[in-house]
Protein backbone atom coordinates (compact mmCIF):
# COMPACT_ATOMS: atom_id res chain seq x y z
CA UNK A 1 0.00 0.00 0.00
CA UNK A 2 1.45 3.45 -1.42
CA UNK A 3 -0.35 5.57 2.23
CA UNK A 4 1.89 2.82 4.78
CA UNK A 5 4.70 3.10 3.14
CA UNK A 6 4.09 6.90 2.78
CA UNK A 7 3.74 6.88 6.45
CA UNK A 8 6.79 4.42 7.62
CA UNK A 9 9.03 7.17 5.15
CA UNK A 10 7.54 10.21 7.39
CA UNK A 11 8.20 8.63 10.46
CA UNK A 12 11.75 7.76 9.47
CA UNK A 13 11.70 11.64 8.20
CA UNK A 14 10.67 12.87 11.78
CA UNK A 15 13.11 10.58 13.58
CA UNK A 16 15.84 11.45 11.50
CA UNK A 17 15.04 15.23 11.92
CA UNK A 18 14.58 14.90 15.44
CA UNK A 19 18.10 13.13 15.67
CA UNK A 20 20.07 16.39 13.51
CA UNK A 21 20.34 19.18 14.48
CA UNK A 22 22.82 20.51 11.85
CA UNK A 23 20.06 20.98 8.90
CA UNK A 24 20.07 24.60 9.41
CA UNK A 25 16.68 26.62 10.14
CA UNK A 26 15.59 26.96 6.39
CA UNK A 27 16.30 23.57 5.19
CA UNK A 28 14.54 22.15 8.43
CA UNK A 29 11.38 24.14 7.73
CA UNK A 30 11.31 23.37 4.37
CA UNK A 31 11.35 19.81 5.54
CA UNK A 32 8.42 20.12 8.01
CA UNK A 33 6.67 22.42 5.32
CA UNK A 34 6.88 19.06 3.01
CA UNK A 35 5.92 16.92 5.74
CA UNK A 36 2.91 19.03 6.81
CA UNK A 37 1.63 18.99 3.21
CA UNK A 38 2.18 15.32 3.36
CA UNK A 39 0.50 14.29 6.55
CA UNK A 40 -2.80 16.10 4.61
CA UNK A 41 -2.42 13.66 1.59
CA UNK A 42 -2.73 10.82 4.07
CA UNK A 43 -5.68 12.40 5.75
CA UNK A 44 -7.55 12.17 2.54
CA UNK A 45 -9.85 9.44 2.86
CA UNK A 46 -10.07 8.97 -1.26
CA UNK A 47 -7.28 9.41 -3.24
CA UNK A 48 -9.24 10.70 -6.04
CA UNK A 49 -10.22 13.47 -3.75
CA UNK A 50 -9.03 17.06 -5.60
CA UNK A 51 -5.85 17.58 -4.31
CA UNK A 52 -6.43 20.92 -5.15
CA UNK A 53 -9.31 21.28 -2.48
CA UNK A 54 -7.01 19.36 -0.24
CA UNK A 55 -4.82 22.28 0.06
CA UNK A 56 -1.96 20.08 -1.10
CA UNK A 57 0.29 21.56 -3.48
CA UNK A 58 0.58 20.15 -7.25
CA UNK A 59 4.32 20.94 -6.97
CA UNK A 60 5.03 18.71 -4.02
CA UNK A 61 7.22 16.15 -5.86
CA UNK A 62 9.71 18.74 -7.19
CA UNK A 63 10.23 21.11 -3.85
CA UNK A 64 10.83 17.20 -2.33
CA UNK A 65 13.32 16.69 -5.62
CA UNK A 66 15.07 20.04 -4.61
CA UNK A 67 15.51 19.25 -1.00
CA UNK A 68 17.50 15.82 -2.07
CA UNK A 69 19.65 17.81 -3.75
CA UNK A 70 20.25 19.73 -1.01
CA UNK A 71 20.66 16.87 1.31
CA UNK A 72 22.68 14.31 -0.34
CA UNK A 73 25.90 15.52 0.35
CA UNK A 74 25.98 16.32 4.22
CA UNK A 75 22.67 14.31 5.09
CA UNK A 76 22.40 11.41 3.07
CA UNK A 77 20.07 9.43 5.19
CA UNK A 78 17.58 11.90 5.36
CA UNK A 79 17.70 12.61 1.14
CA UNK A 80 17.40 8.60 0.96
CA UNK A 81 14.23 8.82 2.60
CA UNK A 82 12.70 11.71 1.06
CA UNK A 83 13.73 9.98 -2.45
CA UNK A 84 11.86 7.25 -0.94
CA UNK A 85 8.76 9.75 -1.01
CA UNK A 86 8.83 10.66 -3.97
CA UNK A 87 9.28 7.50 -5.09
CA UNK A 88 5.53 6.62 -3.59
CA UNK A 89 4.23 9.94 -4.48
CA UNK A 90 5.23 9.15 -8.03
CA UNK A 91 3.73 5.35 -7.52
CA UNK A 92 0.38 7.63 -6.59
CA UNK A 93 0.38 9.46 -9.57
CA UNK A 94 1.45 12.79 -7.63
Amino acid sequence: MPKEKLREHLQTLGKQLDDSSSLGSESEKQVKQAMSALDRLLALGDMEESLEESGIDYRLSEQLRQLVAEFEAEHPHVANTLEGIVDVLGKMGI
